[in-house]
């Protein structure tokens, strides 16, 4: 995403019909001994900065924001919507939902450019479970450096529920060549389907451990035991011995897109300390 699952991203799709995909949904799912490791080395990297009162940029309503280019790589069969041919309208009204969530948090999307590659083979293999495709597609098309937000869209057909996957910030020192977000095509805004979130700007699942515990990181999102689906009324208290009740409206759980509308403070500050320390945006 930039791991923007960018959580930059956290919002693929806020207006998609509801989806009927009840597993799981995104490909983002470290370990929790990786989650321990990557907290600690960012740990580290948090204090040295924050160190520093000179390397804390201003987050005031007065500054400008921040301004990520985004690369959108359309792999498709054919060039047919059923064979993942995306229309610009699409595209630019999922820029549009990005912008909407986290211009708040002082950082911007620019659609810098789209490209279209027809293979029949990337289109149906591209996926987490496909190490050797994914490879492959992203060290062909990939744009930019580290500043740079990459997206591939294709047909995920050996995925199952999957909707998309995307790396974490401190994964490009590791792997830079594959930095980026993969997703299925019609997960965005006017498509079939919806409730993949761009989140992983750094971010975890409002669920990422349950109950145990240090969770998502976020100390203003509520603990939550298991991910949410569909929109309930009303939401559940999961973890009845930790203060507040399921985040069902927060970007980082798995309801639909219409019951998903928000990201807490925690979440927004985090956001902007994963992508300065890992991404070197002026944040």
């Amino acid at each position: 995403m930039l791991a923007f699952a960018l959580t930059i991203l956290a919002a693929i799709s806020a207006f998609a019909a509801p989806s009927p995909r009840n597993g799981d949904l995104c490909g983002s799912n470290p370990s929790p001994e990786e989650i321990d490791q990557a907290e600690a080395e960012f740990a580290k990297l948090d204090n040295v900065t924050d160190s520093n009162p000179l390397a804390t940029r201003d987050s005031s309503a007065n500054s400008a924001p921040v301004e990520v280019f985004v690369y959108w790589h359309v792999i498709q069969a054919n060039t047919t919507y059923a064979g993942g041919s995306l229309p610009s309208s699409q595209i630019e009204k999922q820029i549009d939902v990005l912008n909407g969530v986290y211009n708040t948090a002082g950082i911007s999307f620019t659609l810098s450019e789209t490209d279209y590659t027809t293979n029949a083979e990337w289109f149906d293999e591209l996926g987490p479970s496909n190490s050797d495709v994914e490879r492959e597609v992203k060290e062909q098309l990939r744009q930019g450096d580290k500043t740079t937000l990459n997206i591939y869209s294709a047909g995920f057909k050996n995925e199952g529920t999957l909707l998309g996957q995307s790396t974490f910030p401190r994964d490009y020192t590791s792997n830079p060549e594959l930095d980026g977000i993969m997703l299925l095509y019609s997960c965005l805004p006017g498509g079939a389907l919806s409730d993949f979130n761009l989140g992983h700007v750094g971010l975890y699942h409002t669920f990422q451990r349950g109950c145990k515990g240090h969770g998502d990181h976020i100390s203003d999102t509520p603990a939550e035991a298991r991910p949410t689906f569909d929109c309930p009324t009303e939401a559940d208290d999961s973890c009845p011995g930790q203060p507040g009740l399921d985040p069902i409206h927060n970007f980082m759980d798995y309801t639909n897109d219409p019951c998903r509308t928000q990201l807490t403070d925690g979440q927004f500050k985090r956001a902007r300390k994963q992508l300065k320390h890992y991404r070197g945006l002026p944040l």
